[in-house]
C-alpha cells in the first residue's frame, strides 16, 4: 500500500512538472481576440450569385501557434442576414501575432439578394451600408487545447470601400 501511494505521489509530481511549461504558454487571462475586418469587397456580381470577400483579423496572445478548427460567422447588411461563413481554410496562427481568416460569402438570387441590391442602391447615392459580422471561430493550441473566439463587428461601407480603385 505504501509503495502504491508513493508511486501516485511521484506520478503526480512528474506530470505537473512536465506540463507546467505547456500550461504557462496558455493562460485564460490573455485569450486571443478579434481585432477588425479588412479588405471587404464585392468580388463578383452576377444574376446567379453575389460573392462578398473580407478578412477577419485576430490576435493570438499565446506563446504557441495554433490551428484553425471551425468558422461560424453570420453576415448581416442593415439588419438582414445575408448568410453564414463556415468555410475553414488552412490558416497558420503564429504565436504572439495577428492572423487573418478569409471570410467568403456567396449569396444566391432571392429575397436576400434583393435586399443586397437595395443596399447597393444606397451606396450608389453616396450613402453607407452597415455590414455586421457576428459569430465565432475555434482554434486549437498545442494540438489539444480548443478555444472559442467570439466576434461581433459592424462596419459602415460606401462605394470606395466595396469597389476599390485599381492601383497602377
Amino acid at each position: 500500500m505504501y509503495v502504491r501511494h508513493l508511486f501516485i505521489l511521484l506520478l503526480t509530481l512528474v506530470s505537473t512538472t512536465a506540463f507546467k511549461p505547456l500550461a504557462s504558454n496558455i493562460s485564460a487571462d490573455e485569450a486571443p481576440y478579434f481585432v477588425k475586418t479588412k479588405n471587404t469587397k464585392l468580388s463578383s456580381f452576377s444574376t446567379s450569385k453575389i460573392d462578398i470577400a473580407s478578412e477577419a483579423v485576430f490576435f493570438n496572445t499565446y506563446n504557441v501557434g495554433a490551428k484553425l478548427l471551425e468558422v461560424n460567422i453570420d453576415v448581416y447588411m442593415d439588419d438582414t442576414k445575408l448568410g453564414t461563413v463556415t468555410e475553414v481554410q488552412d490558416v497558420k496562427i503564429p504565436k504572439k501575432s495577428t492572423f487573418d481568416i478569409p471570410l467568403n460569402l456567396s449569396i444566391k438570387p432571392g429575397p436576400t439578394a434583393l435586399k443586397l441590391v437595395t443596399g447597393s442602391a444606397k451606396i450608389l447615392f453616396g450613402k453607407k451600408v452597415n455590414v455586421r459580422y457576428t459569430g465565432y471561430i475555434k482554434i486549437r493550441a498545442l494540438g489539444m487545447v480548443p478555444l472559442k473566439i467570439n466576434m461581433d463587428e459592424t462596419e459602415a461601407y460606401d462605394w470606395d470601400d466595396l469597389f476599390p480603385k485599381e492601383e497602377k
